[in-house]
C-alpha cells in the first residue's frame, strides 16, 4: 500500500503541478532529492538499542555465499529465468502507450485526472488481493492474471490507434471511458500480480537467509521490469529510421506473440 501510494504521489503530484506550470521537472526532482538526503541523514544519525547476539546480522561475505548457493538450486534458477523474461510481453504497452498518446495531443491534465481516478485501486487492491495469496499457492494469482494483462496490452495499442486528433472539440466521452477502463483493468492486473509474486517470494524464502533470499528474487524481478523497457525504447528509435510504418504496433504484436 505504501509503495503504491508513494508511486501515485510522485506521478500525479508532478503531472498535476506541471500541467499548471507550477513546477518544472528539475525543481520537482530537486525537492525530493533533498528530502531523500535528509531522510538518509536521520537514519545515519539515529541511535538504536544494541542487537542481541543471536540476532546479529550476517556479514556481507556470508550473505553473498548464501546467495550463490540459492542461485545454484535448479528450481530457483528456473524462477529467476521466468522473472527476467515474463514482463517482456507488457513492456511495449506499459512504457510506450502513454508517450504515444501524449505525442498525439493528449493533455497532461487529462492524463493526470485519469491516473487520479485509477490510483485508489492500486492502493486498496493489495489489501483485497491478500486474502487470495495467503494460501499454499500464492503464485496462482500471478498466472491467472497473466493472459488478461497480455490482452490489455494489445487493447492499449487499439486505444492509441483510435485516439482522436481533436482533443478540444467533439465527443471524447467514449474514448476517455475506454482509456479509463483499460487503465483501471491494467492497474488491477499489475497490482494483483505484484502482490501475488511478493507473497510467493515470502513463502518460499528460507527463514535462515530470508532477507538475502527476498533481496535476490526482488532484485531479479525489478531488473526483469527494467531491461525490457530500455530495449523497447531503443528499438522504437531504431525502427523509426528503418521502417515506413509506426514501429509501436509492430512491437506490440511481436511482444504479444
Amino acid at each position: 500500500v505504501g509503495q503504491s501510494a508513494g508511486f501515485a504521489m510522485a506521478l500525479l503530484g508532478y503531472m498535476s503541478l506541471s500541467s499548471y506550470e507550477l513546477v518544472t521537472l528539475a525543481q520537482f526532482m530537486l525537492f525530493w532529492g533533498v528530502l531523500f538526503f535528509l531522510s538518509v541523514l536521520v537514519v545515519l544519525l539515529k541511535h538504536e538499542a544494541p542487537v542481541a547476539p543471536d540476532e546479529e546480522i550476517e556479514d556481507i561475505k556470508a550473505a553473498y555465499v548464501a546467495m550463490y548457493k540459492i542461485i545454484r538450486l535448479p528450481a530457483v534458477g528456473s524462477l529467476l529465468a521466468v522473472l527476467l523474461t515474463c514482463k517482456m510481453s507488457f513492456s511495449v504497452a506499459d512504457n510506450v502507450s502513454v508517450p504515444m498518446l501524449q505525442d498525439q495531443g493528449l493533455p497532461k491534465q487529462h492524463l493526470a485526472a485519469l491516473s487520479f481516478i485509477a490510483t485508489p485501486i492500486s492502493i486498496v487492491l493489495p489489501s483485497i488481493v491478500a486474502r487470495y495469496t495467503a494460501g499454499p499457492r500464492p503464485f496462482d494469482l500471478f498466472v491467472t492474471c497473466y493472459i488478461p494483462r497480455l490482452v490489455l496490452a494489445v487493447a492499449s495499442a487499439g486505444v492509441v490507434y483510435y485516439a482522436p486528433t481533436d482533443w478540444e472539440g467533439g465527443n471524447l466521452v467514449v474514448f476517455y471511458g475506454v482509456l479509463l477502463t483499460v487503465g483501471i483493468l491494467g492497474t488491477a492486473c499489475s497490482t494483483a500480480m505484484f502482490v501475488s509474486h511478493m507473497a510467493f517470494f515470502a513463502r518460499i524464502a528460507d527463514p535462515s537467509v530470508g532477507g538475502t533470499y527476498m533481496t535476490l528474487v526482488n532484485s531479479v524481478s525489478n531488473f526483469g521490469s527494467a531491461w525490457p523497457a530500455a530495449v523497447v525504447l531503443k528499438l522504437m528509435t531504431w525502427l523509426k529510421d528503418v521502417t515506413p510504418g509506426d514501429p509501436f504496433y509492430v512491437l506490440v504484436a511481436g511482444s504479444a506473440e
